[in-house]
């Protein structure tokens, strides 16, 4: 769901709500699913790669199961703790 009108700082796509958007999140705007739909379509494993870029998801795979989510911007999806939890077989 976009939070504003069709101008304004949403009118443009903004890299942080992108990644979002790939990650399978919901805090875009129109302007922000064209460019990764652009992507998507001359690289189709960008998805996959950009949940794999998490740094949590290299983390989680050497042991260690606990994290501090200072958070620094929009919520991704999944979560931290999710995601960890994924990773851990918990």
């Amino acid at each position: 769901m976009c939070l504003a009108r069709s101008h304004g700082p949403f009118s443009k796509p903004n890299v942080a709500r992108v990644y979002d958007y790939l990650l399978g999140g919901k805090d875009k705007c129109a302007a922000d699913r064209e460019i990764p739909g652009r992507l998507l379509e001359m690289c189709l494993p960008l998805r996959d790669v950009t949940r794999e870029n998490r740094a949590v998801t290299w983390v989680a795979r050497q042991g260690i199961g606990q994290f501090a989510d200072f958070g620094t911007g929009l919520p991704a999806q999944p979560n931290i703790g999710t995601l960890a939890s994924r990773q851990a077989g918990i």
